[in-house]
């Protein structure tokens, strides 16, 4: 251990080489925001350079449906096809409403029906409710159900018979406007299996419970006005009657 001394103050010189090294840094510091200056100026040109000149916008050919050929192949692929017995259908936003409203419709429906898992990308909050629609309109006696978790699926989850909304990024439009409200997408097997089983269950035997109920409190009160002739006068005590509810 070396110590410097200040012959004129004879005291101990500290922290030289320090001083040193903060200089260093301060130097590096300066010369980093100078290139992060020198950055966003060239991107700021940039952009500048793209607003007064943009670039051409590319004309996408308008794609027609062709009926014929589409009624076609859906002939063919609802053949029974003994090497493929998995399959899967992807439209996209475009098709849905040609496909939804067009006269091929039930065939359309059909192959739907048939596959295992059918995929709409690129669709509107208003065609996903029409596919939506589509579906129990085709099958009046199937239950349909719709998740999502934004607000372009408000829609889609509304024209189900049973909505799930799940709390994600982008709001709680999807979970305040659903039947039912979960955390995760994980969630949606114990809500079907376990508590919507049961709660089916409970609100078959509430209903079943009111219907007997109320045949039995209006049916006594009809025959006792048999024998009160129609005077009005109740089977029952006043308090039973707010208290039976």
């Amino acid at each position: 251990y070396i110590t410097l001394i200040d012959p004129d103050t004879n005291k101990e010189i500290v922290n030289q080489p320090e001083k040193e090294e903060t200089k260093k840094d301060e130097t590096k510091k300066v010369e980093t925001q100078k290139v992060e200056a020198k950055k966003e100026e060239t991107v700021k040109e940039e952009a500048k350079k793209e607003e007064q000149n943009p670039p051409p916008i590319k004309k996408v050919p308008n794609r027609q449906l062709n009926v014929k050929k589409f009624e076609a192949d859906l002939d063919e692929k609802l053949k029974p096809n003994q090497a493929l017995p998995k399959k899967g259908l992807l439209i996209t936003g475009e098709l849905v409403d040609k496909l939804v409203v067009s006269e091929i419709r039930e065939k359309f429906i059909k192959f739907a029906k048939s596959c295992n898992a059918v995929v709409c990308c690129r669709t509107s909050a208003s065609q996903k409710a029409c596919v939506v629609r589509a579906m129990k309109e085709a099958c009046p006696g199937e239950i349909t159900l719709s998740i999502g978790d934004g607000g372009n699926d408000v829609p889609m989850i509304k024209e189900a018979h049973v909505g799930v909304g799940i709390y994600g990024k982008e709001g709680m439009q999807a979970a305040q406007s659903a039947d039912f409200a979960i955390g995760e997408f994980q969630c949606l097997w114990n809500l079907l299996m376990i508590h919507g089983r049961l709660c089916y269950l409970r609100i078959a035997e509430l209903i079943l419970y009111f219907f007997y109920k109320n045949a039995v409190f209006t049916l006594s009160q009809f025959f006792f006005s048999f024998w009160c002739a129609f005077s009005g006068q109740t089977f029952y005590d006043d308090y039973y009657i707010p208290l039976y509810n």
